[in-house]
Parts: structure tokens; C-alpha cells; sequence
């Protein structure tokens, strides 16, 4: 077998002791298919995992359970057996049952499927990939699965070896399922952290039908025809609950479908906010997230007229025509949200309950990411409708915050005050861009010394 991430062969090895390249691994590719067979749920479908994270692929993501484990040597049994499912739904090695396969992790982010890997020895065997990460389209992902598991269902289904009849109706019913509305269903209500009984329990709070989650989640039947390829990005109300039902409680999430529902179509402002983003020269998707997030807010900067001085978001906003509503959320992590699809908005609400935006400074943080969202964000699926915390797609999360920071902090702006203040951070000059752009001590001192790293990367 081979496998092509981006182009590169990463199961390309060298054997340690004669030094032999091959571009194969040997193994038999039923193995492979039952693995994506029977966690595909977790790897496709997983947009709430177990806990909050802004890390956008799977390896990184077990790495930081990893860390917190092993500074918690009496971690509850259940944060062990979830970081064991994890590892096994997500690492390609988890398929390897003695094969020595590369160390791949894959996870898929709205559109985007993340495949992430290290440096990978397994025995006499050194994969020769270093490590790196790839952004692949998630539909192409699928595709390539499904073909290699209906070979793999064809192939078996030539043999009349009794044996393989449980593999052949384990392909054969994913194959079947694939395609379906149910398919669709069962993956945007995993990706939205609904449970059966949850989201049947939120429908009758809602007062709308508890047969099926399609009236609840405002799903259209555009959305059923893409099968398991559906996400939870396919319905503002769906992706509002991806991003907020691991913590709030079922009345505030009934309250949260009310706020999106209320939100009336607002054209004035949804003209506006398209004419902006519109002029925008989009930086390339492979830049790092928050890379691509410091020069979206400099070219709204440049498009301004305004690259150094202090920027009133407020004033922004409001002259945009995006109305900003206070609403009270139970989670304190969740600082805001905002709507927009093709019937509601554009809209912003800020949590009240939150800590960030009870101080002016924080509240300007929270409208500016959340500006970032409804300007480059929209055609992340057919609506938009993200609650801004630690559960949101860590993708778009990074970048907005990255944004909200640069667009209210520039780093033109930085320099004309203060010099290289990366380079050498006083007290003094941390006072004067405080003073100079209405920020607290934190969001200065964390985005001037990011300065160094970003600069280094962008080079």
C-alpha cells in the first residue's frame, strides 16, 4: 500500500539495517478498511472533542492530554479512557495491529481535514517524512476512503471464505449508509455534542417536533443529500451548538436558537460587510492561522486609511450596520457570538456573563474577533452562527483571534510608538500602548511578544 498526503508518499521508509527505501508497507488492507470503517464517527465527525481545545490537528490535540495526564498522576479513570478512544480513532498506528505504519493523525475541521504526522521510527523502519501538517480538502478525504474500502468490500465479496462475512456486512452497511439523510443526521448531531436524548429533550423545549432533529436545527434538505459529508457548518443553529452545548444548559441553548431565529435578514449591513471583505487581498490559505489572521486585520487597516493610530471597532461596527446585542450565557469562557446566513443577520452578541467584556478594552477584543468572522468567515458553510470560547472550530478561532488583536494593536503601530518593542519590553512602553489603544496589561504584553515568533514565521 501507498498513501499520498499533499503529494508526498508518507508511507515512503528505509529499512535501519541495510539501509533498503521502499515506497510500500505490506500489510493486508482489510486492516485499514476496518479501522476508518469503525472510527470513522470520531475522526469525521468529531467537532467537540472531549475537551476544549484551539488545537487544530489530532496529534497536537493528544499531546496536550498527554501533558495534562502526566501532571495529574490521579486523573479521573474516564479522562484516561478518553484520551485512549482518542488515540485510537484519530492515529493511523491505532490501524496497525504489528504493521509498521507512519505516525498520521487525522482530524477534519469543517471543510478542511488536517493530517499531521512526526519524525516515525517503528522498529527497523524510519518513514523519512519529517514532521509537518497538510490541509487537505475533507470531501477528497472521503472520497479516497470510500473508493479504498469498496475495493476492499469488492475484493473480499470474490472469496468464499466464510470468514470474512462479518468484515463484508461491516463495509457493506457503511457503504450503504454513506450517502444517506440519516448519515447526514447522526454526523451533524456527533459534531453538536447532541445525544439522542439531548437533542430530543431541546426539541420539545423549543416546542417543535422530537421525531427527527431537522426542525430543531433548522436543517434544509440540501443539507440530507450530502450524507455523512454533512458537518454541523451546514446550519447556523447546528454550529452555534457545536460550539456551546458541552456547557451550557438546555434552556440557554433553546434561548441561544431564539437570539439566532430573532435575527432578522439585515441587507443594509450585510452589503456592507461584503463590500469590505470584497476588497481584501486574501492571503494565502497555507499561511499559519493566526499569520493569516494578523494580515486580514492589516489590510482592513490599509483599506481604512488608518495603519497606525487607534481604531474605534465600536464605531466600526455601528457604521457597518451590524447591530450588537448583550446577552447573558452561563459559560464565563464563551465571550460572544455572531449570525449570519443566507435568512438572519448580520448580527453580533456579546456575553454579559463574561469577564473580558464587562471592561471596555475587553469588550472592543471581543466585537473585533468577532468582526473577523462575519467578514472572512461566511462561506464556511451555509450559515454562520459561532459562539466564540475554547469548544469553537479552532481553525477560524486562531484566526480571528490573531485579527481582533493586530486590528486593534497594529504591529505599524507598535513600532511608531515604541520601536521594536519585541525586541526589548519595558514597563514604559508597555503603559504607552496601553494608554495609546485602550488595551489592558494582558492582550499588550501577550501580542508584543508573539511579535518576534510571528515575524520569524511570516519570514
Amino acid at each position: 500500500m501507498r498513501m499520498y498526503v499533499a503529494g508526498r508518499n508518507v508511507f515512503r521508509n528505509v529499512r535501519r539495517e541495510d539501509r533498503t527505501v521502499s515506497d510500500d508497507v505490506n500489510w493486508p488492507a482489510i486492516g485499514l478498511a476496518r479501522w476508518f470503517v469503525r472510527s470513522w464517527t470520531a475522526l469525521f465527525h468529531a467537532g467537540s472533542w472531549g475537551r476544549p481545545s484551539l488545537s487544530r490537528n489530532s496529534r497536537d490535540f493528544a499531546a496536550q492530554m498527554d501533558d495534562q495526564l502526566a501532571e495529574n498522576f490521579d486523573a479521573p479513570d474516564h479522562e484516561l479512557d478518553e484520551r485512549d478512544h482518542f488515540v485510537a480513532t484519530h492515529s493511523l498506528r491505532a490501524a496497525a495491529g504489528g504493521a509498521a505504519l507512519p505516525d498520521l493523525w487525522f482530524a477534519r475541521d469543517g471543510s478542511i481535514m488536517s493530517v499531521a504526522w512526526h519524525d516515525s521510527m517503528d522498529g527497523e523502519i524510519f518513514f523519512t517524512l519529517s514532521r509537518r501538517e497538510a490541509d487537505l480538502p475533507a470531501n477528497d478525504v472521503a472520497d479516497a476512503i470510500r473508493g479504498f474500502v469498496e475495493w476492499v468490500r469488492d475484493t473480499l465479496s470474490q472469496t468464499h471464505d466464510t470468514d470474512v462475512d462479518e468484515d463484508l456486512d461491516m463495509l457493506t452497511e457503511w457503504l450503504e449508509h454513506y450517502a444517506t439523510p440519516e448519515a447526514a443526521i447522526d454526523g451533524i448531531l456527533s459534531e453538536a455534542a447532541l445525544g439522542d436524548d439531548r437533542w430530543r429533550r431541546l426539541a420539545r423545549s423549543a416546542g417543535v417536533s422530537d421525531e427527527s432533529p431537522v426542525e430543531l436545527l433548522g436543517l434544509g434538505p440540501e443539507v440530507l443529500t450530502q450524507g455523512t459529508l454533512a458537518g454541523a457548518e451546514s446550519s447556523t443553529i447546528a454550529m452555534a451548538f457545536r460550539c456551546a452545548a458541552p456547557v451550557l444548559s438546555d434552556d440557554e441553548l433553546v434561548a441561544l436558537r431564539r437570539v439566532i431565529l430573532d435575527a432578522p435578514r439585515n441587507e443594509a449591513a450585510f452589503v456592507e460587510i461584503k463590500r469590505l471583505s470584497d476588497r481584501v487581498a486574501q492571503p494565502a490559505a497555507t499561511l499559519y492561522d493566526f499569520t493569516r489572521g494578523y494580515r486580514l486585520a492589516r489590510e482592513i487597516r490599509r483599506l481604512l486609511g488608518n495603519e497606525t493610530e487607534h481604531l474605534d471597532v465600536e464605531e466600526l461596527v455601528d457604521h457597518l450596520g451590524i447591530p450588537v446585542l448583550d446577552v447573558k450565557l452561563g459559560d464565563p469562557e464563551l465571550d460572544g457570538g455572531c449570525v449570519c446566513d443566507p435568512v438572519h443577520g448580520p448580527v453580533i452578541f456579546v456575553n454579559s456573563n463574561t469577564s473580558r467584556a464587562a471592561v471596555p478594552w475587553g469588550r472592543r477584543v471581543v466585537l473585533a474577533h468577532e468582526l473577523c468572522h462575519l467578514l472572512f468567515d461566511r462561506d464556511y458553510g451555509v450559515g454562520l452562527g459561532v459562539v466564540s470560547g475554547p469548544w469553537a472550530p479552532p481553525r477560524i478561532e486562531r484566526t480571528a483571534n490573531a485579527f481582533a488583536i493586530e486590528l486593534l494593536l497594529p504591529l505599524a503601530g507598535i513600532v511608531a510608538k515604541v520601536g521594536r518593542a519585541w525586541e526589548s519590553l519595558t514597563d514604559a512602553k508597555v503603559n504607552t500602548l496601553m494608554k495609546e489603544y485602550e488595551l489592558g496589561i494582558t492582550a499588550v504584553t501577550e501580542h508584543v511578544r508573539n511579535m518576534a515568533d510571528a515575524r520569524n514565521r511570516e519570514a
